[in-house]
């Protein structure tokens, strides 16, 4: 089996999950992993497809590649989806980041959370992989290109276009009462996140 990695910049698709700078989680344990999946299909779906099974026939013997695991391109719905990934923290305890770049390639400093439906391209390494005698194609993630943002949200609900106009609507951030704010403090002092 060969050793070599195979760096590759995958079409623009879609993305399906991203977990960019936290650790994905899988039935609610931590799974050590950052992970980017990208939905492609048409000229986008064969060109990749070309690219990882010319890289099998040139890793794995004919046998090995009949006795192996599927992959790395998954279905679900009805579409198909290539999922990359990356260690989320080194030994030393400190972050991995995955480089993030606009659809110009420039560095995003601080870059959004990708919500699904966003409009992206990997920057990912195949390698070859064994899992209990089985080999594979692994799916390292590099980078992500943002091309075009749909915000993420992890309630499901988007911004309503006429919340402004709404007597009475609640808005963030925006405490009555004596104090200044609902729990006894500033209103400053809250998480931004809280578990529901």
């Amino acid at each position: 089996m060969a050793s070599d990695k195979l760096k590759v910049t995958t079409p623009k698709g879609l993305a399906r999950f991203i977990t960019l700078g936290r650790e994905t989680t899988f039935n609610g344990q931590g799974t050590g992993k950052q992970e980017a999946s990208i939905i492609l299909d048409g000229e986008g779906l064969a060109e990749l497809t070309k690219i990882v099974e010319d890289f099998k026939a040139e890793t794995f013997t004919p046998k090995q590649i009949k006795a192996g695991i599927n992959g790395p391109f998954k279905e679900k719905d009805g579409k198909v989806f290539i999922t990359a990934k990356a260690y989320a923290t080194r030994k030393t305890g400190e972050k991995v980041v995955i480089p993030v770049v606009d659809a110009r390639s420039k560095p995003i400093k601080n870059p959004p959370d990708i919500g699904n439906g966003s409009t992206i391209r990997l920057r990912i390494a195949l390698k070859p992989t064994e899992f209990q005698g089985k080999n594979y194609i692994g799916v390292d993630l590099i980078a992500v290109k943002l091309i075009k943002l749909v915000e993420y949200s992890s309630t499901g609900f988007t911004p309503d276009d006429d919340s402004d106009d709404e007597e009475g609507a609640y808005y963030a951030n925006e405490f009555s009462g004596s104090d200044g704010g609902a729990s006894g403090g500033s209103g400053d002092d809250l998480d931004d996140e809280v578990p529901f």
